[in-house]
């Protein structure tokens, strides 16, 4: 989940997310897959989406001095697997906001696993768009009515991976991060992963944590020693 407040700077979180969803064109575990909005602000977040995202480009990232800001999926596959769970969407009643297709101005890669960067607004948690990871550069928006419904759907998933908050107000963000069921939250930041510290999910997630402190733990062997207590009669004289 990808928790947008209502007091978020909007062209920040569009900037965040696209980056988010263009990072290895979406196929990282942490990468966000529900994005909830306020109601609100659904409809001008989509267009601002819709406007950055025709900027960028889809292409062959090994190209000298490419500027590509997305490159394939990993094989066709996977492009007919994000394809299936658009249209259903689609077919569900999401509205599709903006493709981009850049990928084909260039006649080599038309052929490639590519798939266009993708928004949908009108998403709703029924569809398999939002129950199950994307892996692909597919932006759903999922509007909310208040933050204890949006909190309360956040954590309405066998995932629990990794979050996303994003607000002005640093003290609601940390309360509302404190109630997501994840093991991993990015307040204001699309990625929060650092080798100092623990990364690691709940849930179907997994468990354990590698990174940090505690990543270390994961490859120590704990050994207990036990003695006998001395009796106060042994002590005693």
């Amino acid at each position: 989940p990808f928790l947008i407040l209502p007091d978020a700077d909007l062209d920040f979180v569009a900037d965040d997310l696209l980056q988010s969803k263009l990072f290895v064109s979406g196929q990282v575990c942490i990468t966000a897959n529900r994005i909830l909005v306020p109601q609100s602000l659904e409809a001008p977040l989509a267009s601002l989406l819709a406007e950055k995202l025709q900027t960028m480009r889809v292409g062959n990232g090994l190209e000298e001095g490419s500027g590509v800001d997305a490159g394939p999926l990993i094989h066709s596959g996977a492009c007919s697997r994000v394809s299936a769970l658009v249209r259903e969407a689609l077919a569900a009643g999401a509205e599709l906001v903006a493709e981009n297709h850049s990928f084909q101005e260039d006649s080599a890669l038309r052929g490639g696993s590519f798939f266009p960067p993708t928004i949908l607004k009108g998403v709703t948690d029924e569809m398999k768009l939002s129950a199950e990871e994307i892996f692909g550069p597919v932006v759903p928006l999922l509007s909310y009515q208040s933050v204890d419904e949006a909190i309360r759907r956040a954590n309405e998933t066998r995932h629990g991976l990794a979050a996303y908050v994003y607000g002005e107000d640093l003290s609601c963000c940390r309360a509302v991060a404190s109630m997501l069921e994840v093991g991993i939250v990015g307040i204001n930041e699309w990625r929060p992963v650092k080798a100092e510290i623990p990364f690691g999910g709940v849930k179907q997630s997994g468990i354990g944590r590698e990174g940090g402190e505690e990543g270390l733990r994961e490859f120590l062997e704990t050994r207990v020693i036990s003695t006998p207590r001395p009796s106060i009669r042994d002590i005693g004289s």
